[in-house]
Order: structure tokens, then sequence, then C-alpha cells
């Protein structure tokens, strides 16, 4: 049995995409080390709140229609899909820009922003854009099987990003990690856009009549994924505004670096994990086959990982850091070993999630979106303290979460394996 898993085209495919994105992520990771000791603390603390703002309003360019790339059978279809999601980004493009300049004031107080660093925000809406259409080229990828092309793409935007950020903080110019940023998505994009014409793209099959049939054939996704996914999406990334708002922009810098060395394994490699299976239990439904082997050959995987990567955090986490990091963000290390919890279940939790995806069962996500965000929106309301305080509720609340989702993950395979007899 473990021959033939290894064997297999998953395990492969799997294989390709984790080996580009771990190395991608060494790339950050490692210039990580430098990085922090060029750039303050009350820059990264202003960079973080960027990065939650993209990610939050990065959905709105895409509605959701980038997940359906990969589920119809016609390529002519999956095509129209890419062109309809173009013009939405476009569209949100000019409205976010135009909102920046004319209530810039008003963002700033809101979301308690550094004055000095107001450029960043005219950037916000084009870095959106930018990640926006990758992410529709990326499932276009996914759809094409090409995962030697997005391992090797997210290896030249993680590269030009750090190199980028890397010679700023030397000549010490101050808008450093945002140029950085936008420059990496730059460079991911139009490399992406050079691939996906090898993949035999022919764009007289996008059509005016076809897109508007798609809007309509696939209206479940904005409609029953968009808002809960949003409110997921904000959810994730409020922790950061909301300490911002009470502890300062000190404690949203270390609380950044936290995240952004416990999000590696969690978020990069079991989406590329995610990716791939999304695509064979898409293929494996179209064809009626059971997916119970496929499923336990994951979680397996996942959950030996995520014990790993626990243990050695809840062990070792502040002197990791320290080492690593310098002392000054000695803090960091200590909000590590007790947020690894969280971070080691959506680890294991979430790449099993596409199997819902695979499955259609937008309204199962949707609804357990809703209640997250419900949940997540109380952490600004108790009365916390102190930091550590904060931590512990954000990870109580988000441990039950995770364990309901994944129970009504495993309940959806067992109804669709209850269909097949």
């Amino acid at each position: 049995m473990i021959n033939k898993l290894f064997n297999s085209e998953v395990f492969k495919n799997i294989s390709i995409l984790v080996s580009g994105t771990v190395l991608a992520q060494l790339i950050p990771i490692i210039s990580q080390v430098f990085l922090r000791r060029m750039y303050s603390p009350e820059e990264f603390g202003a960079y973080s709140i960027i990065c939650s703002l993209i990610g939050i309003s990065v959905l709105f360019f895409t509605l959701r229609y980038d997940l359906a790339i990969v589920n119809p059978k016609s390529h002519v279809k999956a095509l129209n899909i890419f062109a309809l999601i173009f013009f939405i980004a476009t569209i949100f493009l000019v409205l976010s820009f135009t909102s920046i300049l004319c209530f810039k004031e008003i963002i700033i107080e809101w979301l308690d922003f550094p004055e000095k660093f107001t450029f960043w925000l005219y950037l916000l809406p084009f870095i959106i854009y930018l990640m926006a259409i990758y992410k529709a080229l990326e499932y276009w990828l996914i759809r094409m099987k090409k995962f030697k092309i997005i391992s090797f793409n997210k290896l030249v935007r993680r590269g030009a990003e750090s190199f980028i950020q890397l010679i700023l903080g030397v000549l010490n110019v101050p808008t450093g990690l945002i140029l950085g940023n936008f420059s990496g998505n730059i460079f991911n994009l139009f490399i992406g856009l050079a691939h996906i014409k090898k993949t035999s793209v022919n764009i007289r099959l996008i059509t005016k009549e076809r897109i508007l049939s798609l809007i309509k054939d696939y209206k479940e996704y904005p409609l029953y994924s968009f808002i809960p996914s949003l409110l997921n999406t904000v959810a994730l990334l409020l922790p950061i505004l909301f300490v911002n708002k009470l502890f300062g922009l000190e404690n949203t810098a270390q609380l950044d670096l936290t995240s952004t060395v416990l999000a590696v394994p969690s978020v990069f490699l079991a989406i590329a994990v995610s990716q791939v299976y999304l695509q064979k239990f898409s293929e494996m439904i179209h064809q009626n086959k059971s997916l119970k082997i496929q499923f336990f050959n994951m979680f397996l995987s996942l959950v030996i990982i995520s014990f790993a990567i626990l243990i050695t955090i809840y062990f070792f986490g502040e002197e990791i850091f320290t080492l690593i990091f310098g002392n000054k963000w000695t803090l960091a290390g200590s909000f590590s070993e007790i947020l690894i919890y969280k971070y080691a279940l959506v680890f294991l939790v979430s790449p099993l999630s596409c199997l819902l995806i695979a499955l259609k069962k937008i309204k199962i996500i949707s609804i357990w979106q809703i209640l997250y965000f419900i949940s997540i929106i109380q952490l600004y309301y108790f009365d916390t303290n102190t930091m550590k305080e904060f931590l512990n509720l954000y990870v109580k609340i988000d441990v039950l979460a995770y364990l309901a989702y994944f129970i009504l993950i495993v309940f959806s395979l067992i109804r669709y394996e209850n269909k097949l007899i």
C-alpha cells in the first residue's frame, strides 16, 4: 500500500508543489532573519496591517469565481470564468483606488494607521489586483496539472519580493517592505501569463454570451461562498487589527512575526496538498469513484506533520525565535508557544476542506464561515487585560471551531460514500 501511495500521480504532484512551496517559503523565512534587523517593529506593524487588508480585499476582486475554474469539464467554460474574474478585478481596482483617494483620512483614523506610511495605502489596490488575477491563473494551471509551473512561480515571486526588500533595507528605504511585496506580485503575474500561453489558450473562445451564461451557472460561488468566505478571511485577519487597537503597534509587530513563521506550514505547504487533492477529488467525483482511501492517506500525512510542528514549537518556540530573529523578537517566540495549538489544527483541517469544494458543498462551508466570524468578533468585546489572555481566548475559539469543521468534512465524505453503495 505504501509503495502504491508513493508511486501515485497524486503523491508526485504533491511532491512537486510541496518542494516548490517549501523552497519558496525558505526564501522569505531566511530573509526575515535579516529584515527584522533592518526594519523597525513599527514598520513591520504597519506592514502587517497592510497585509491583513490585502488578504481581506482580494476576495472582492474575484467574488470566489476562481474556485469554479477547476470544476467544469469543458476548458472553454473554464477559460471564460477566468475572463470573468479579469473583468470583476478591474472594476474593483478602479473602485478601491478611488475610495482611497476620497476617504484617505477616514481610513487612517479607523485603522489607527501611522500617517507617515500613507503612501502604502495607494499601492494597496494594485497589489490586490495582481494577486487576484494570479489566483485565477493558478487555478487554471491546477486544472491543466501544471504543478511544476506553479512551484516555479512561487519561487520567483518570493525571490523577487525578498531580494528587493533586502536591497531597500540596506539602503534604509522605509517603504522597502511594501515595494518588495508589490514587485514580487508583478513578477509572479507576468511569469504566470507567459506560462499560461503554453497551455493552448485560445482567447477567441472568450465571448460575452458565454461569460454571462457562466455568471448564472456558477452564481452559487458569489451568492453562497463570497460573503461567508469574506467573513472567514476577516475572522482570520481581525486579530492583527484588534491587537493594534487594544495593545499597540509593538505587540502587532510581534504577533505578525509569530503568525508569519507559524503560517508557513499551516498555509503554504497545506495549500499545496489541498490544490492537488482538489483536482484529484474533482476528477474522481466526475467518475463516481470512492474517495475514502485518498482522504485517509491525506489525513494521516497531515496528522504526522502537524504533531511534529506542535511538539517542536511548544517546547522550543521562544528559544527558536530569539536565536533566529534576535532579542527584540523574544516576545513573538512566547506568543508562538500559545498559538501553536491553533496553527497545528488549521494545518490539519484546512487542506481536508478541499473535499467540500470538490463535492460542491458550498453551503456547508458558508455556514461554518459565518459562525466562525461571529465567534472571532467576540474577541474584541471580551475583557482581556493582557496580550496573553487575548491569545489564549483566541486559541480556544479556533480549536473548537476547527474541530467542528473537521466533523462536517467527515460527515460529507460519509454521505458521498453511502450514495455510491
